[in-house]
């Protein structure tokens, strides 16, 4: 089970800036050299004209719309299935200019716009082939500009109507920075590691200005006047481009430090430069520093009326400065943000990270409204299984993958759940947490059969060797555990939320699943006893033990850690067998199906298979290929042993390979989120992939087309099929809606609301994502 999703969009944070009048932060400058202030305006409308609408009927809304084969629906271009919560991380958010919507964007594509006061889902705007990147309100609050990850254009949205309006488009890669400038005429924009600037007419989409810096652009803000916009790279000077001007005009020299973000003061005077270890703030007109302040910048804004510049740094803390004190005046307690606006009245500050969207009453300082709108981790499946939910949180459930009926409830761990194994027969599992415990669980009934205590960090890794008589856990403590399974033990008790009527077919489409075994519950409040039920330690890996696969005779396992090498360990007699250097964090490894070869990440990233009995490379899947820029994150054998199927975090697809033919792919599977497992089914038709957008994604293994999802809300279970069937148990209207896309508008439209409107009739029995 991976750990939970590191902080790596810290280097991508972006700053929007709501225009504004007045100044404080009082500096001794020469009146001549100095930028006048910009009066107090009133933001006029700007009208955008829509591009002609090429939508056709029949198509999907976006190539990662859940519904990719929307049925027909009369007076309806197109539609899918959505949910409230967004599915994986948040990577921006922002407060609308009025204060009234709250917009948010990340992993799965899709935008959602928020009504601040009651904290409800008004629109949600689908159409980014990827992952929303940035987000910008236009001054007057009509139009949301949006960009997505490696899409070389941005998107104007009516956020009345759900419209998209025009794709301003480049030919120079995808875009990575946006901002509008103060009128609401135009949009500057830089394009990825290139660092090409342009600045498009919004209403048009024509290129009016252009220059570049050569580097990757990591922030961006206008000038109040409209006439500079400020731009930089994480080691590069700030530079200063007059729009007049073909080339990048000044610049402001800056060591020393990593720049993430940059904010204008809206007086004009004063430019704010958020780094690693401070924020400093110059002066524009003598090029020159005037304070340094000793805090984190990641990102910056500047109240409307200049007196406050909020930072946010990476201790989960939302700062607000003033020109008086070299420490914040107010702090907010929250999580990690990754981006921060103020409204235009300077009353609410919005704020992201990846797990929280929030937006701050500044007067007080407390939230306003803290937005429920995200969860990141899918079920667990497995073949003949029923589902496990709640990875990373400490109490889990667990679900019939039929009926969609909650089986039971599993609580106990005091810290978060990392790792998970089943017995073959399905009637035990696993879980081990950051409470440095490992606890058995009875299922159907949900009874604790049992804690295992010694570990002296996290369990990362779980395995039950292929008899169930022995259990392998590995840690962040460098060991490996190995534990005598405990014996299941009589009792009628049922735990909290047990659901008898599904204990018979917890699992697949057509395997059976877990039978009721009566039996009397473990003492699951008394405290465990360190080392009870321990067979042996095994020790020598340097590094958090990450992966742990058993042998198929279970004679042998193999451990995977960071420390990069797979260790091969022989059960009977215990000893260490074999160490391979695999070059990497060894996330992931895989005994193949005969036991002849163990397969891991690689040095290149690729696939590697070794020999237990030497520990050289075998085969090297894709040596040939450009080296990848992430880790493997999953391998699982076909059952035939012919195909090893790889998942990859960062590409977001799993590469399919052949152990015949191992120079390149025989097909590769997008998954559009971070893959954390890789699964097989029982007769090898079907490949589940178990994604960071709360999804496990089932693919055709013979054509690689999608088959369906399940999806794991809070509270219930959902299967979906491509062409939008779905079956849940209960339904949540609340959880669940449907994206409607008209010749003029784009809406939100409930499941009751939907049927009865456009005759649409859910058919759950439909809904065979998983195959054989």
């Amino acid at each position: 089970m991976a750990g939970k999703l590191s902080a790596c969009w810290m280097g991508c944070l972006v700053v929007a800036i709501s225009g504004g009048s007045a100044f404080a932060w009082e500096q001794k400058l020469d009146d001549a050299k100095a930028t006048p202030a910009v009066a107090a305006r009133q933001v006029e409308s700007v009208e955008i004209k829509p591009e002609p609408f090429k939508l056709k009927p029949g198509s999907p809304l976006s190539d990662r719309a859940l519904v990719t084969k929307p049925g027909a629906v009369r007076g309806v271009l197109s539609w899918t299935l959505e949910t409230r919560r967004h599915r994986g991380a948040i990577f921006h958010a922002e407060v609308s200019p009025d204060g009234k919507s709250f917009a948010t964007g990340g992993l799965d594509g899709t935008v959602r716009v928020w009504e601040v006061a009651t904290g409800r889902l008004v629109r949600a705007l689908v159409g980014h082939p990827w992952y929303v990147y940035q987000m910008a309100w236009s001054p007057d609050g009509r139009t949301l500009a949006t960009i997505g990850a490696n899409e070389p254009r941005v998107r104007l949205w009516d956020v009345q109507t759900g419209m998209l309006l025009r794709s301003i488009v480049n030919d120079k890669g995808y875009v990575a920075r946006i901002a509008w400038s103060p009128d609401g005429k135009r949009l500057a924009m830089s394009v990825a590691a290139s660092g090409y600037m342009y600045v498009h007419d919004a209403a048009t989409g024509v290129r009016l200005n252009n220059a570049g810096l050569g580097t990757p652009v990591t922030s961006l803000a206008w000038s109040p006047d409209g006439l500079v916009v400020a731009y930089a790279g994480p080691q590069s000077p700030v530079q200063l481009w007059e729009l007049s001007q073909t080339n990048k005009g000044d610049i402001i020299e800056v060591t020393g430090d990593t720049t993430y973000s940059l904010a204008w003061s809206p007086d004009g005077k004063t430019i704010a430069v958020g780094g690693v270890a401070s924020i400093r703030l110059f002066d524009f007109a003598e090029r020159k520093l005037l304070r340094t302040l000793a805090s984190q910048g990641y990102a910056l804004a500047w109240s409307p009326d200049g007196k406050r510049l909020a930072s946010a740094t990476n201790n989960s803390l939302l700062q607000l400065w003033d020109d008086k004190s070299d420490k914040p005046v107010q702090s907010f307690a929250g999580s990690t943000v990754s981006s921060l606006n103020w409204s235009a009245d300077g009353q609410l500050i919005g704020t992201a990270s990846q797990t929280t969207a929030a937006v701050w009453e500044v007067s007080s300082g407390t939230i306003r409204q803290n937005f429920d709108a995200v969860g990141l981790y899918p079920p667990v499946w497995s073949p003949g299984k029923p589902l496990v939910m709640g990875s990373q949180t400490k109490k889990l459930s667990v679900w019939d993958g039929n009926s969609g009926k909650r089986v039971c409830q599993l609580e106990g761990h005091t810290n978060d759940v990392l790792s998970l194994a089943w017995k073959r027969d399905g009637k035990t599992l696993a879980s081990g947490a950051s409470d440095n415990t490992v606890r058995l669980w009875d299922i159907p009934s949900g009874n604790s059969l049992g804690v295992l205590a010694g570990h002296k960090g996290p369990v990362y890794s779980l395995a039950f060797a292929p008899d169930g008589k022995t259990l392998a856990s590995g840690s962040t403590d460098n060991t490996i555990r190995l534990w005598k399974s405990p014996e299941r033990k009589s009792s009628s008790n049922k735990t909290a939320g047990s659901d008898s009527k599904a204990d018979s077919k917890a699992g697949t489409d057509t395997a059976a699943g877990a039978v009721d075994v009566p039996g009397k519950a473990a003492n699951a409040s008394a405290p465990p006893t360190p080392d009870e039920g321990l067979i042996r330690t095994l020790e020598g890996h340097k590094g958090p033990v990450l992966s742990l696969s058993w042998m198929q005779n279970g004679k042998m396992l193999a451990s995977g850690a960071s420390d990069k090498t797979v260790r091969l360990w022989t059960i009977n007699p215990f000893k260490l067998n074999t160490t391979i250097d695999s070059g990497v964090p060894a996330s992931a490894v895989g005994w193949s199906p005969d036991g002849k070869v163990v397969c891991s990440s690689g040095v290149e990233y690729h696939l590697r298979t070794y020999s237990p009995a030497r520990g050289d490379a075998v085969v090297s899947f894709g040596a040939q290929q450009q080296r990848s820029a992430t880790p493997i994150s999953s391998v699982a054998w076909s059952p035939n042993g012919a195909v090893v199927a790889a998942g990859y975090a960062g590409q977001h697809a799993i590469n399919l390979w052949d152990i015949a033919s191992p120079a390149k792919p025989i097909r590769s599977l997008t998954t559009y989120a971070p893959v954390l497992s890789v699964t097989w089914t029982t007769g090898g038709s079907t490949i589940a992939a178990g994604c960071q957008d709360r999804t496990i994604r089932f693919f055709d293994a013979a054509t690689g087309l999608l088959r369906g999802y399940f999806i794991g809300e809070e509270n219930n279970l959902v299967a979906l099929s491509v062409d939008g069937f779905f079956r849940s148990e209960p339904v949540v209207e609340s959880e669940l809606f449907y994206v409607v896309q008209t010749e003029k508008t784009q809406d939100i439209v409930s499941l009751s609301d939907f049927a009865t409107k456009f005759k649409w009739k859910n058919v759950p029995t439909q809904v065979k994502v998983m195959g054989n």
